[in-house]
């Protein structure tokens, strides 16, 4: 945890950048739920900052679910915080974690060429010929899954060979490369458990509650570009909507 001081201008991004080497000493020594974590002291030492900073940090890391407190005993590690979103707001899985400061592993489990199914020539406006990517990932905080998805989309908006293209990190991104801009989403919610066979292939318990998104994504001039599935661990993740009388 030795860091030979910590840039930034003013208390909350010296604190910010407190928080993300609390973070990653988690992660390199494997911190298990329950386990306590540094005191301010401790941290003080180790960063070369002042208590006031380090006491934001803990702060922030409270706030993101990822620490908790017992007066007189210190803080804690709880393990997978809590993903706490607008359901009016419109990002991906990538985009979602990188916001509260999370490291996902991401996995690709297939990414395939199929001509569409009756579902994804309806969502997109394909026809029964016109092939389309299938891709399926499963998204990770220290081996716990908090999303499956699976995404389809027509073959032709990419231009190289799937081989060819890194498929792990955000697919809105990597879409806006290859100039499909999705703007837009009609988004439909349930509560569901994986697929058996995903939740086999993942090793997860069939019974685990998920909460399911199906979206139909559009660009700026309307057009589906983008069929996506996303399972949501029920757990782990929370949306937030507003509603008016």
């Amino acid at each position: 945890m030795a860091i030979s001081g910590v840039p930034g201008n003013g208390t909350q991004s010296r604190a910010l950048t407190v928080r993300d080497a609390i973070i990653d000493l988690i992660e390199k020594r494997g911190y298990q739920t329950g386990a306590r974590l540094p005191s301010e002291a401790e941290v003080v030492k180790a960063l070369g900052v002042g208590r006031t900073t380090v006491r934001e940090a803990y702060r922030f890391l409270e706030q993101e679910g990822i620490v908790f407190s017992k007066k007189g005993a210190g803080r804690f590690y709880s393990a997978t915080p809590e993903l706490l979103r607008p359901l009016t707001r419109l990002e991906g899985v990538t985009e979602m974690a990188a916001s509260r400061g999370l490291k996902l592993s991401n996995q690709v489990l297939s990414i395939t060429m199929n001509d569409p199914d009756k579902k994804e020539r309806e969502e997109l406006g394909v026809v029964a010929n016109e092939p389309v990517i299938r891709l399926a990932r499963v998204r990770k905080q220290r081996g716990v899954t908090l999303v499956y998805s699976e995404d389809s989309f027509p073959r032709s908006f990419i231009s190289d060979a799937l081989d060819a293209v890194d498929w792990s990190g955000s697919l809105f991104e990597l879409l806006d490369i290859y100039g499909v801009h999705v703007v837009q989403s009609v988004t439909q919610i349930s509560a569901q458990c994986l697929p058996d066979d995903v939740a086999e292939q993942l090793g997860e318990d069939a019974t685990t509650p998920y909460l399911l998104l199906v979206q139909q994504h559009r660009n700026e001039t309307g057009r589906p570009v983008l069929y996506s599935r996303d399972w949501h661990r029920g757990s782990e993740i929370t949306f937030e909507v507003t509603r008016h009388r």
